[in-house]
């Protein structure tokens, strides 16, 4: 089954239950925009360029791949990068956290929640923030860390912040024809949203993908967003990193016996890269999404490592572990690097000449 549309029985059933509330979900996110576009919401205009990466589903479209690999291109071209997200199931209760202030000082992952902390440490000349009130972290940004763009994580849903370019992720094995608005399906709004954005990016597309799959999919979403540039992009397996920051190349997989350890919303796209990579995996680990690892879950991985020649992992989860030291032995998270298949999208490269063109302009 592609999550969102059912295919059992059982599945067909608890759609159909569920599709009232899908209805109520409708209206309420209606009223909301509807707010926002009357100016009964304020919608808080930042004085530097704002970039929305997003979705319109839940969980699973490379959000946080996007965003690492976007926000390495600014510090590259020597830009000053702010990142906020609102830190997911984070355990610190303060308003706003400095995860990370760009000039290597970070808070602890628990306070900072996975996503965050792993983007920080993926780019430590990034400033990113969490906290409910992007707004607020949004000034913080600019005001006392002179950022110069703001790259708001999965923030197509969060309508307070005015953004310049606001990229909407679609993943290229999804089905959105035939999905439904939460909880009958994944849809976070209806598809008739699309149409806000600036971008849209079809990402997890496969090395032999099916071109005229992918057409359909691209003439799909025109029909919801006829003005949007659409952008494509894969994520590549680049390397293998111990706990320790030991690097081994993703062609250390092929042949090995792997047990592959996870806490994603959809754990088969991660295996089916390991697969491609010519891993054998021996033993399927699964949690449920940004799930903290706690001793006995450490202890159970160690257990299931002992038939296997490595456990990999994904750096979102590698940063929530405390591996003893016989695990951390063959212990790894595979790095993900972003492959655009011709260039990101043009609102973004727009963005990212201007400021480096003004940059040179004041000698910055």
């Amino acid at each position: 089954m592609s999550w969102g549309n059912p295919t059992t029985p059982l599945e067909k059933f608890r759609k159909t239950l569920l599709t009232p509330a899908s209805a109520a979900y409708f209206i309420g996110s209606l009223m909301r925009l509807q707010g926002y576009r009357n100016g009964l919401l304020k919608r808080e205009q930042v004085e530097i360029p704002v970039i929305s990466v997003g979705n319109i589903t839940c969980g699973g479209t490379g959000k946080t791949p996007v965003t690492i690999d976007l926000a390495q291109r600014f510090v590259l071209a020597g830009v000053k990068v702010g990142i906020l997200s609102r830190g997911y199931k984070r355990q610190s209760k303060d308003a706003t956290l400095v995860v990370s202030d760009g000039a290597g000082n970070f808070a602890n992952c628990a306070d900072s929640g996975d996503e965050p902390y792993l983007i920080a440490k993926r780019v430590p000349k990034a400033v990113v923030l969490v906290g409910s009130n992007r707004r607020a972290s949004a000034n913080l940004a600019v005001s006392h860390y002179n950022c110069r763009v703001l790259i708001l994580d999965d923030g197509f849903q969060h309508l307070a912040v005015h953004r310049d370019a606001d990229l909407v992720l679609i993943d290229y094995n999804d089905e959105p024809a035939n999905d439904s608005l939460l909880p009958a399906g994944r849809l976070r709004e209806p598809l008739s949203a699309l149409s806000r954005s600036t971008s849209l990016v079809i990402t997890k597309i496969p090395d032999n993908y099916d071109s005229s799959k992918l057409e359909r999919l691209e003439k799909f979403l025109s029909s919801y967003a006829a003005e949007q540039t659409i952008s494509k992009c894969r994520f590549t397996a680049s390397q293998l990193v111990s706990p320790t920051c030991v690097m081994l190349q993703a062609d250390a997989l092929n042949g090995n016996s792997i047990v592959a350890v996870s806490a994603l919303a959809r754990p088969e796209p991660f295996h089916k890269l390991l697969r491609e990579r010519g891993a054998n995996l021996v033993d399927t680990l699964s949690w449920p999404d940004h799930h903290w690892y706690s001793d006995d879950d450490m202890k159970r991985i160690e257990t299931a490592g002992e038939r296997a020649d490595l456990v990999v992992t994904t750096e979102k989860d590698m940063v929530k572990m405390k591996p003893s030291e016989r695990l951390a032995e063959k212990l790894y998270a595979l790095r993900i690097e972003t492959e655009w298949l011709s260039s990101p999208p043009p609102a973004v490269t727009q963005i990212l000449s201007t400021l480096t063109h003004s940059s040179r302009s004041v000698g910055v």
